[in-house]
């Protein structure tokens, strides 16, 4: 009985005693980071690679562009570190995919996303401004390219980012504030540059001012019919004030017939002298203002009247005798210094029945030389006119009193 306990003994320990079997080598995971990247051309990024597993298991990896180890020229190409590098151009498809695949276990693999991109070109707008000093400019920047494209962009101010005093500043979103004294050189250049490539910008011009004064000229007193005047606005002040102006006639932009026309800076008198709607023997004056574009509240203007250079009409005969059916040639003479000698005829009878511009059947005609032919019967109660009137000054004329019709 005693030795039978001890061999039960024995082969318990010798049973505990057995080494185990040894675990093989296994890839779980292969994990990259960033998994997502967005990468300008020809710039490199690099990429981690974390290989997870049971054993004494091989961590190297076999780094894949598009399927193609280590890349080539179109996709980009990727080092043994994992150290990738754009193309110099943007490939079709604008993305290319990284994948690290366990040399233990090839169906092991992870990968990531890389979104290539490049700028072409940035413009900023508007391109020319005039600032008052003290006041501000919203610029805008427009970056252009192929890609996912990354639109921020850096400003500056003659060359300094974000500006300084003496130019002005420029905020992150491009709002550009001028200075508040006009500096030596009144001239400021506003850039942005990709932040995404610094060697594409673009530039804009502002041009910075203050106005004191402005001032029309010439100040006429007076202008002939169909007269050309070129205006011209003096500004007083330091800086490089804005030359873009705005003229009216009378309050209407461009100005009218009735009082004339401005092109520009050339104003054409009207053809015919203005004179009151209700007051029609007073001349009406003609306003030509002109204002900034840039700050209405800038501005002049000039008055004068139009004038014909008539003084007066005389008409011969003045007082014809006529009959029936009769002719009588009128003329006129026009005195002073007219600049339009143009004249209309017209027959009226004394008792205010109408004016009729060549007459009619009733009281006579007259046709634009003058010759006037006396109805075939004589009118009754009334006697009959004629009247030469300007063209374009309708108050200067003269007239004839037909008797003994």
């Amino acid at each position: 009985m005693k030795c039978a306990r001890a061999m039960f003994v024995l082969f318990v320990l010798f049973s505990c005693e057995q080494p185990l079997e040894p675990t093989s080598p296994t890839v779980d995971s292969v994990i990259i980071s960033p998994s997502e990247a967005e990468l300008f051309v020809n710039n490199a990024l690099q990429f981690n690679v974390v290989v997870e597993g049971v054993g004494d298991f091989d961590s190297t990896v076999t780094w894949y562009v598009n399927g193609t180890a280590g890349g080539n020229t179109e996709h980009g190409t990727v080092t043994p570190e994992g150290l990738y590098t754009a193309p110099i151009v943007v490939p079709a498809g604008t993305q290319a995919t990284i994948r690290a695949v366990s040399i233990t276990d090839p169906t092991k693999w992870g990968s990531a996303v890389v979104s290539i991109y490049a700028i072409e070109s940035v413009t900023v707008s508007p391109q020319y401004v005039t600032v008052e000093v003290s006041q501000a400019v919203q610029f805008t920047a427009s970056v252009v390219g192929i890609g996912n494209l990354d639109q921020d962009v850096f400003w500056y101010i003659n060359g300094v980012e974000g500006g300084a005093g003496m130019y002005g500043t420029v905020a992150s979103d491009g709002l550009y504030r001028a200075p508040d004294i006009v500096p030596a050189e009144a001239r400021v250049s506003v850039s942005a540059r990709s932040i995404a490539d610094s060697l594409v910008s673009d530039s804009a011009i502002v041009d910075l001012y203050v106005i004191d004064s402005v001032f029309i000229t010439p100040q006429p007193d007076s202008l002939y019919v169909h007269q050309e005047q070129r205006f011209s606005m003096l500004i007083y002040g330091e800086g490089n004030p804005p030359a873009f102006v705005n003229y009216s006639v009378n309050g209407i932009d461009g100005g009218s017939e009735r009082y004339g026309y401005i092109d520009v800076d050339i104003y054409t008198a009207p053809p015919t002298v203005p004179y009151g709607e209700y007051y029609p023997w007073d001349t009406e004056t003609v306003t030509v203002r002109v204002a900034l574009v840039a700050d209405s509240s800038k501005h002049n203007a000039t008055s004068f009247f139009i004038t014909s250079g008539i003084t007066y009409l005389t008409i011969d005969p003045v007082y014809p005798t006529v009959i029936p059916g009769d002719t009588i040639q009128f003329t006129f003479a026009i005195h002073g210094n007219p600049v339009d000698s143009t004249v209309k005829w017209f027959v009226y009878d004394g008792m205010g029945g109408g004016f009729y511009e060549g007459g009619n059947s009733e009281y006579g005609t007259i046709s634009e030389t003058g010759l006037y032919i006396a109805p075939s019967e004589i009118p009754q109660g009334t006697d009959v006119f004629v009247l030469v009137r300007s063209a374009v000054d309708i108050q200067k004329g003269a007239n004839a009193d037909i008797v003994n019709f």
